[in-house]
């Protein structure tokens, strides 16, 4: 009979204390609700790294619409230039899948992903994506789904579409972890040696 007693003071006991902890999380999540609260990278297993700019007057160049196979001269350049131009530096922390995501403000833009260095003189050099039209089609690009590296420098090139299409630009990173803007600390560089 005490042994009865005791497992079932015991499950009584360890039910109040998973109420208890339903409650306070419930508690917090609703003050949070009430301080207009917006889910973090921590909460999303998606991160979101905005980004914003402007290239108008920025440096021109004759941007690439199509990927090769990275040696210099193996990718199509456009005709529809130069276009105005401004770089990003970014890197990520996580390596995997990444979405970046940019809204053009009254012209047609272009996005290109560089890694490690990027030469406006030889754009097919380190060319990692492009993309010109998103969703929106001319109001917007979107690179979907690029694998990027964690500790690898990467070059985010904003771009007009042709002559004269330049101004403001914003968007995203999202992805598997943080991209954030500049340049990879030295302690962070990814190295290979062969």
């Amino acid at each position: 009979m005490k042994k009865t007693l005791f497992v079932l003071a015991g499950i009584i006991l360890i039910s109040f204390a998973v109420s208890a902890e339903t409650t306070a999380q419930e508690l917090a999540l609703k003050q949070l609700e009430q301080q207009n609260y917006t889910p973090s990278q921590v909460d999303s297993p998606e991160a979101t790294t905005p980004f914003s700019g402007d290239n108008t007057g920025g440096p021109t160049w004759d941007r690439p619409f199509t990927v090769g196979t990275g040696a210099s001269g193996s990718c199509s350049i456009s005709g529809a230039g130069p276009v105005s131009s401004e770089t990003i530096p970014f890197h990520v922390d996580t390596t995997g899948l990444y979405t970046v995501f940019s809204a053009w403000t009254g012209y047609d833009g272009y996005l290109h992903i560089y890694q490690i260095a990027f030469d406006p003189l030889d754009q097919c050099v380190n060319l990692v994506a492009l993309d010109d039209d998103g969703p929106g089609g001319l109001a917007d690009s979107e690179i979907v789904d690029v694998t990027l590296t964690a500790g690898v420098q990467y070059y985010l090139i904003a771009s007009g579409y042709g002559a004269g299409d330049e101004g403001p630009y914003s968007g995203t990173f999202n992805g598997v972890g943080t991209a954030t803007l500049g340049m990879v600390p030295v302690e962070l560089q990814s190295f290979s040696i062969e």
